[in-house]
């Protein structure tokens, strides 16, 4: 079969008026095409959300979050 494709998104969508016409396309786009990922990684819940408010599936995420838990990770 097909290796396993996973998406990383970065990007918070808090305000699409804000980006530029053809970045509103690719966003309408890779919704679309989100239901043929087999996972798509969000480093924050805002980011998770926002993109799932714009149409990406939902059952394909997996959340990462960005950053070091400081606790564990102390000298």
């Amino acid at each position: 079969g097909s290796p396993p494709v996973a998406w990383g998104v970065h990007q918070s969508l808090d305000d699409l008026t804000r980006e530029k016409a053809l970045t509103r396309a690719v966003i309408r786009t890779a919704a679309w095409v989100s239901r043929f990922v087999d996972a798509i990684v969000y480093v924050s819940e805002a980011s998770r959300r926002q993109h799932h408010a714009r149409g990406f599936r939902p059952e394909r995420a997996v959340l990462i979050p960005n950053g070091v838990d400081t606790d564990r990770f102390r000298f």
